[in-house]
């Protein structure tokens, strides 16, 4: 018999602002704890809120561990809800990160295309998806910080082999 072995890495987001306790990584440690079967290895990695530190991170995980699927969990601690993002925008980012650093222009990656899509269809996952008392939402808008910390490892990519989910504070 065949052995198929999968590789996933999930990155959950550490504090920032008032969140001393980042609920994305919450989420990333308990997941690792559970586990997704026995042909899944899950790796999980936090990642500071901090452009320059997470794009590192992020592109030296993709080199290292050469993950087959890589999933960001993000803070969304205004949304009730849990958000499925189909894409990551570069540009229109005007709050500091945790070091102060803020995006020149508001832009991600100067040069980089607009926005990334993700390879995983996202709609159809919130169509399937059915979680009793939790709502899901799908959207196209990645508006937070956070998602905009992952967009910039991306580099010039017009799509990728990842996920990005926001989810509600606990």
């Amino acid at each position: 018999s065949v052995f198929c072995f999968i590789l996933k890495l999930l990155s959950g987001f550490g504090p920032f602002r008032r969140h001393l306790v980042n609920s994305s990584w919450e989420a990333a440690k308990e997941l690792s704890k559970i586990g997704l079967g026995d042909d899944v290895s899950l790796h999980i990695m936090e990642l500071p809120v901090a452009y320059g530190k997470a794009k590192e991170r992020v592109c030296k995980a993709w080199a290292t561990l050469q993950p087959q699927l890589m999933i960001h969990l993000g803070l969304a601690s205004s949304s009730k809800a849990i958000i499925l993002e189909q894409c990551g925008k570069n540009k229109f980012y005007t709050e500091p990160d945790v070091c102060g650093f803020c995006p020149e222009h508001g832009c991600c990656l100067p040069k980089g295309p607009e926005s990334i899509e993700s390879l995983i269809n996202m709609k159809k996952v919130w169509k399937n998806v059915c979680l009793e008392e939790i709502d899901i939402i799908f959207s196209r808008d990645a508006g937070s910080t956070n998602q905009s910390l992952s967009y910039g490892a991306f580099k010039t990519r017009k799509c990728w082999q990842g996920a990005m989910f926001r989810l509600r504070q606990c």
